[in-house]
């Protein structure tokens, strides 16, 4: 299973004709501080590295995030330039999700998808937008305008 993951991403950027993230990896300036409150299931979110607002979207720290959730991160073992790539791997039950750095198509389960907001690094740290990475990984994510409040219910807290 990985091994596909491994190609199809191979496949993507050869065809894309994408070039090493290590020229897209990083944010040249700097992002806006998210003035928003994220809850998991309720309860409030603190992060070590704080979201970002980037081009109208709200980034997270993908580990934290992920593992909060549940969910393992880990730069993808099967490359021996994965590092230097920017792919991350993020696996989560019967969920694999295989990222890059400064590339916006992912590989969620074989499938491949795009988002808005590529994934970034910042202060040494993978950021990404939580409208993506939260739904990814099984959970559900809303939005309220009127307390700047980012909402995630995680699997099996759905009501």
């Amino acid at each position: 299973m990985k091994k596909t993951f491994v190609i199809l991403l191979l496949i993507l950027m050869m065809n894309f004709g994408f070039q090493s993230a290590v020229f897209g990896n990083t944010v040249t300036e700097a992002p806006e501080p998210a003035k928003v409150k994220i809850l998991l299931d309720g309860k409030t979110i603190t992060f070590d590295e704080q979201p970002v607002i980037l081009n109208n979207r709200v980034l997270v720290p993908l580990r934290e995030i992920a593992e909060r959730m549940g969910a393992k991160v880990a730069w993808s073992e099967n490359f021996s330039r994965a590092e230097e790539l920017g792919i991350i791997a993020v696996s989560k039950g019967n969920t694999g999700v295989l990222l890059t750095i400064g590339e916006d198509a992912v590989v969620v389960n074989r499938q491949i998808f795009f988002m808005d907001q590529a994934p970034v690094l910042l202060n040494g740290h993978t950021f990404v937008p939580v409208r993506f990475v939260t739904p990814a990984l099984g959970a559900k994510v809303d939005w309220d305008e009127e307390s700047q409040t980012v909402l995630i219910l995680s699997e099996g807290n759905f009501t």
